[in-house]
């Protein structure tokens, strides 16, 4: 699969989904702690479906969607895999190419400073 070239510091939105919100909570909670993310929105549980080992798969999920920088994607992916417990798990990176700019600057922020003591 051919991927664009993209900074460290080039601002992104990462989707992922989850089964449970409880899952969804302590992953996006780790993240914000360890600074990988600025933020994240959740849904509420809604309908899935989706081809999966041969058979239509319908299910509810809760889905993410964080903010972030390319730099991280690679660590919050191995978090994914960790936090969510998926065979397959559903995580996309899509770069943000434009938006305004005091909240971009402070998305940039809040995942480069050390937390406060």
């Amino acid at each position: 699969m051919n991927q664009i070239s993209l900074s460290a510091d080039q601002p992104i939105w990462i989707y992922m989904t989850a089964s449970h919100k409880r899952d969804a909570r302590n992953l996006v909670r780790h993240l914000l702690e360890t600074r990988l993310i600025a933020c994240a929105n959740f849904t509420e549980q809604w309908s899935s479906m989706y081809r999966w080992k041969d058979k239509v798969v319908e299910e509810r999920e809760t889905i993410i969607i964080a903010k972030s920088v390319h730099g991280h994607f690679e660590e919050i992916q191995a978090k994914v895999s960790v936090f969510l417990g998926y065979e397959c798990p559903c995580i996309l990176a899509l770069p943000i190419v434009n938006g305004y700019p005091a909240y971009l600057d402070w998305l940039k922020k809040m995942i480069s400073e050390e937390p406060a003591s």
